[in-house]
Formats: C-alpha cells, sequence, structure tokens
C-alpha cells in the first residue's frame, strides 16, 4: 500500500476530456471568446494528495509498529515478512530522497527569486534519511536476526540469513524460502557470488559493502 501511494502521489490527476466539457459548461466566463483549457487541475489534486499524504503517514506508523512487534519476536517463521517489510520501507526512502533532489532542483530553475534551497541542503536531507531511519532499520533487522555472524559462530543456533547460506531446515515454511531463493537468484544475476558472501555494514561511510572483492554488488539487507 505504501508503494501504492508513493507512486500516486508521483502523479498528476486530471479530468477526462468528457468530465472537462461538463466543468467547464457549468463555469461561469468572462467573456464568450473560445478558451484553451487543461485538464489538470491544481485544487483537485492538492486536495486528493493531501489526504493521501495523510494515509501515506499513518499508515507508515502503524507498519512501523507492526515490524517492531514482529521482530522483538525474534522468530525465523517472521524473517520473511520483516524482510519484505524493510525492503519496502528502503524503497519508499530511495523515492523520497529521489523526490528531495527533484524538489531543489525544479525550485532552482522555475522559482529563483524566492531563494530555493541548494543542491548541498538536498543532500543533507538524504544524507539524515540513509544514516538514522535506513541504518537503524538495517541495525535492528541483523540485530535481530544475527544474520551478519558466520554460520560457524557460537550463536549459529540463532543466526537466520537464508539467502547468503543455504536454506535447508531453517525454520522458515516453503513461501519463505521461495522469495530466499528468489532473492539469491536476482543478486546471482548481478554478479553475487553466493553463498560464500557476507556483507557488513561499514559503519565510517553509512553504506554496505561485501567483504568478497570480486563484486561490487551493494547489500543493506542480507
Amino acid at each position: 500500500m505504501l508503494s501504492y501511494i508513493q507512486y500516486f502521489l508521483a502523479t498528476t490527476i486530471t479530468y477526462t476530456a468528457p468530465s472537462a466539457e461538463q466543468v467547464l459548461d457549468l463555469m461561469v466566463r468572462p467573456s464568450s471568446d473560445s478558451w484553451e483549457t487543461s485538464r489538470i487541475s491544481a485544487p483537485l489534486n492538492q486536495q486528493i494528495k493531501s489526504a493521501m499524504n495523510k494515509l501515506f503517514m499513518e499508515l507508515t506508523e502503524q507498519v512501523f509498529q507492526e515490524l517492531d512487534k514482529e521482530l522483538q519476536k525474534r522468530d525465523p517463521a517472521g524473517w520473511a515478512t520483516c524482510f519484505s517489510t524493510v525492503c519496502m520501507l528502503l524503497y519508499c526512502v530511495e523515492l523520497t530522497q529521489i523526490a528531495a533532489h527533484g524538489i531543489v532542483m525544479h525550485k532552482q530553475m522555475h522559482q529563483p527569486s524566492e531563494n530555493p534551497p541548494s543542491i548541498d541542503d538536498g543532500l543533507e536531507v538524504c544524507r539524515r534519511l540513509e544514516f538514522k531511519p535506513v541504518t537503524h532499520l538495517t541495525e535492528y533487522f541483523h540485530g535481530v536476526y544475527y544474520s551478519r555472524k558466520s554460520p560457524e559462530a557460537k550463536s549459529a543456533g540463532r543466526v537466520c540469513n537464508p539467502i547468503r547460506d543455504q536454506v535447508g531446515d531453517s525454520g522458515l515454511d516453503k513461501d519463505s524460502l521461495a522469495l530466499a531463493m528468489d532473492v539469491r537468484k536476482i543478486l546471482r544475476k548481478n554478479g553475487m557470488c553466493l553463498p560464500e558472501i557476507s556483507c557488513v555494514l561499514t559503519k565510517s561511510r553509512g553504506i554496505s559493502e561485501c567483504q568478497n572483492q570480486n563484486t561490487s554488488f551493494p547489500s543493506r539487507i542480507w
């Protein structure tokens, strides 16, 4: 739902041609001259998107609350749900970063006299998103499932990383195992070596890097 709302907020709502004609017939025009009209309604866009933005904020809060409850269970059976939810939240963060950069560029091009934000301001928003919610989400997820620890570690009994490791008897149902296998296929297609690969979050840089130097495919949560 969150991804659909994000997509909706990035679109422009327009009237259909018949609807536009009906609206124009009801409007009082100051002259009988022919009018060139646009089917884009700014008030309509603002009203609907304002309501959708409020819904988005409420749903995001609910998603965080439910994700927190699921993670606190530390149950491998909930791995697929948590993994998918974190992926969608990271996707929403990435869309927000893109939007922030787009807003800065738009204001610089079309509103230069209104003291628009600088490119550095846009980058700062992106950095804050990267170092706070993104880092917190990934660290929380990995901490619950010990997914950055080696399968040979002392806590191996609690390690749950079916994407990196062999996905045999791991306590996951068949749908979760299928998800892990699908992700593995995507990673292999993009050049990542599995299952030997082990990814860690580089704290000094705030981004994910793979320990295997033969690949440059980045990862946050596997």
